[in-house]
């Protein structure tokens, strides 16, 4: 039987900036907005330049200065999301806080999104509010959904209710209790560096019968991601990102493991992404799940070489096999 959580109410913000003040500036402002208020924040930055970081903090102690406890901490690397909210939870934990609340830097939140989501506090180990894109209040984004047998995954759409059981979600809204952190520990930051962090936190907690509830009143905002990096070099990939999207979206598959493409191996973004789904696949894809997804995958590799896309086949063999090893 999934595991429910006490009540609790002290809660701790946690984000991670990362070059851009401007950015962090509109969250920052949004939290500080909320009806109910936070008790910390928690600013980890891992920005690239000191001169970006000295922003950071500006920007910190200029939108928080509502906030009687806020601590903008720098780290001496960029440890990327995995890492820097590793960081921040790992602070926020030691300090009591009963949930913490973790937000991207390029997302906000709806005034009464704690508030609504506290609301729910005494139900599950892990409250997640629907995620609006920041651009089209209209469109529900990807973010929430449930895993399925074969490692696929189906979006969570607003539900009739107030509240729905589910198993998988992404970072930015999430409230995490205390008491899940205590049986599940932070993000893996050793296998990930920015991505899927939260789909293998999403399953370890699931693993540990952790209750996960969307609740569908509180609201945050995000940026659309395919259509925000589709334009972009790193994004060049982004029609295999779109087949994921729609394969996790609308049919009964198993995930969909990818391929390796060559401008996927051009740049820093695609070599962490092959990463990734190695690190993934190893620690939750295993046995008929494996092969499933495996299949899958391999249809698509033969489709896309076939019609001349830029697939490196032997690569993406060669990615397979290292998942197979412990």
């Amino acid at each position: 039987m999934a595991k429910t959580i006490p009540s609790q109410q002290t809660v701790c913000a946690v984000t991670v900036a990362y070059n851009d003040p401007d950015e962090l500036n509109r969250l920052l402002e949004s939290i500080s907005a909320q009806t109910r208020p936070v008790d910390c924040v928690i600013v980890v930055d891992n920005s690239d330049e000191s001169l970006l970081s000295d922003r950071n903090s500006v920007v910190t102690d200029s939108a928080l200065c509502e906030i009687s406890n806020f601590e903008f901490v720098k780290s001496p690397v960029n440890r990327g999301s995995a890492g820097g909210f590793k960081m921040g939870m790992a602070l926020a934990y030691a300090r009591n806080y009963d949930w913490i609340w973790l937000l991207d830097q390029d997302g906000i939140a709806a005034k009464d999104c704690l508030k609504k989501l506290l609301e729910s506090s005494g139900k599950a180990g892990i409250l997640c509010p629907k995620v609006l894109s920041i651009g089209d209040e209209s469109a529900e984004l990807y973010f929430r959904g449930r895993l399925n047998f074969l490692g696929g995954s189906f979006p969570v759409f607003s539900c009739p209710g107030k509240e729905l059981s589910i198993t998988l979600f992404a970072t930015h809204g999430v409230m995490i209790s205390r008491a899940a952190i205590s049986e599940t520990g932070y993000y893996d930051d050793r296998n990930f560096f920015c991505g899927w962090e939260d789909h293998d936190y999403s399953q370890r907690l699931k693993k540990n019968g952790i209750k996960m509830l969307l609740v569908s009143d509180a609201v945050v905002y995000h940026p659309d991601l395919i259509a925000k990096y589709k334009k972009t070099k790193a994004g060049r990939f982004h029609w295999t990102s779109l087949l994921y999207m729609f394969v996790n979206s609308h049919l009964p598959l198993p995930a969909f493991l990818g391929v390796v493409t060559k401008t996927d191996m051009s740049t820093e973004l695609g070599v962490i992404r092959k990463k990734t789904l190695v690190a993934l696949t190893k620690k939750h894809i295993r046995g008929f799940k494996f092969w499933a997804a495996f299949i899958f995958s391999f249809f698509c590799l033969v489709v896309m070489k076939v019609s001349g896309k830029p697939v490196l086949f032997v690569d993406s063999l060669k990615m397979y096999a290292d998942m197979t090893r412990d």
